[in-house]
């Protein structure tokens, strides 16, 4: 489950996943044991800010027991203007800052649209780790216990186009799969989780056609989705003027539309 909440909210609540969980939840079946009125809070963000420390039900909730929130929230984590790029963990129960870790430092980010940040991207959690991805400068692991850097990984190079990042990554088995779908280059790929060496890329199968479009409309922002077909696994995944479904172990396409 995520929620994505934009506005001038508590730091802490503005992006927050639990993994794992297969797809995404209503909101209603998340929170089945808060005093929850859907037609009261119609949104993630009003339903952060009344129940700030409360303790979320979802089954599979992989992170849940040991009382920490970790996320990347741009009012905490892309500091100086954009610069400083960080992960921070806080203490559910409490609200304290546990971990505040600088992934990487910026000397001149490029600019973004007036609502996005350049820490937008919903990090991934699962037992002992945390991978944060800021789109064109660099994904990162973190051990969750000491908020450490693992490993760092800045060779996915792609341009915003003066937007700011806004794809979040997914975790399949040992891999780490990435979407970048900028102006100049659009692409999946897919790090090895342990080490942060890819394991594959693969070019958008219409990237010929859309450089012949206006750079502008080169660029797409998507989380892709993990689902199962016959028997075998796949990856939907949404580029500009394309959705394709690829072998998430392989990278190789299936299919596109």
């Amino acid at each position: 489950i995520f929620f994505a909440c934009f506005g001038r909210i508590p730091p802490y609540y503005s992006v927050i996943r639990l993994r794992p969980l297969s797809g995404r939840q209503p909101l209603d079946q998340v929170f089945k044991d808060l005093p929850f009125d859907r037609k009261q809070l119609t949104s993630s963000m009003m339903l952060l800010n009344a129940y700030q420390g409360a303790v979320v039900t979802a089954k599979g909730a992989g992170f849940e027991a040991s009382g920490k929130i970790i996320q990347v929230a741009p009012e905490q984590t892309a500091l100086d203007n954009g610069r400083s790029l960080r992960a921070v963990c806080v203490d559910r129960a409490g609200g304290k800052v546990v971990h505040n870790t600088e992934i990487f430092y910026v000397e001149a980010p490029e600019e973004k649209h007036a609502l996005n940040s350049h820490a937008s991207p919903t990090p991934v959690i699962e037992a002992g780790r945390a991978y944060v991805f800021f789109g064109m400068y660099g994904v990162a692991c973190l051990d969750t216990a000491t908020g450490k850097v693992v490993w760092k990984n800045t060779s996915l190079k792609h341009d915003h186009d003066k937007n700011g990042p806004g794809s979040s990554p997914v975790v399949y088995g040992d891999l780490l799969i990435l979407t970048c779908d900028g102006t100049e280059a659009q692409f999946i790929a897919a790090l090895d989780k342990r080490t942060g060496e890819l394991r594959w890329k693969t070019e958008r199968s219409n990237a010929k056609e859309l450089a012949a479009k206006n750079f502008h409309l080169r660029k797409a922002y998507h989380t892709p989705e993990l689902i199962r077909v016959g028997g075998r696994d796949q990856l939907v995944s949404m580029g500009a003027f394309r959705v394709s479904g690829f072998e998430p172990a392989s990278g190789k396409e299936i299919w596109a539309v």
